[in-house]
């Protein structure tokens, strides 16, 4: 049996595009701290495991997510003001190489993640256009994620809606054994 996988390369140009989505009733947004950072983990894992993905350990995600290209300053927690749940987050990257080599700062979006309970509240919404927006007012020339949504997904939609265009499109062809 052949598997298919959609894999798209999407951009932000930052500027004057970036949408206005409000902070939904009875959330409030907070900056990246390192005592946020397990639940920054914690939210993205239990988003992963609803998409069937692998959780990340603590090691994992220090690795993969909290490194040196981590950018605290772009990465943000919505929360729940009434029982102080964690709703979702989004965690930014830079890659100085990258910016030396196309001359232009990329605030590449790592991860964005809303936990199921929160869904359709506009969470990710209003985390991706809070970070678009303090993208371009620190400076970044672009945001940039990769997204395993085909055309026709609301994770697609999503980020066609807060302006990102894809760039390139791989599909991934897998036999399963």
């Amino acid at each position: 049996m052949t598997a298919t996988k959609w894999s798209r390369h999407m951009r932000h140009p930052l500027g004057t595009a970036v949408p206005d989505a409000p902070i939904p009733d009875g959330l409030r947004i907070e900056g990246y701290t390192a005592e946020t950072d397990e639940e920054f983990r914690t939210v993205r894992n239990e988003a992963a495991q609803d998409l069937g993905r692998s959780p990340l350990s603590a090691e994992e995600w220090k690795v993969w997510a909290v490194n040196a290209n981590f950018r605290p300053e772009l990465s943000f927690l919505l929360r729940d003001a009434g029982t102080g749940t964690a709703a979702g987050v989004v965690l930014v990257v830079s890659w100085e190489a990258e910016t030396a080599a196309t001359g232009v700062r990329d605030a590449y979006f790592r991860v964005i993640a809303t936990r199921p309970a929160y869904e359709e509240r506009g969470v990710a919404e209003a985390l991706i256009s809070h970070t678009l927006r303090a993208a371009r007012d620190q400076g970044y020339g672009r945001a940039s994620l990769r997204s395993d949504a085909d055309s026709s997904s609301k994770e697609f939609g999503l980020y066609e809606s807060a302006g990102f265009v894809t760039q390139d499109t791989q599909v991934h062809y897998c036999i399963e054994l």
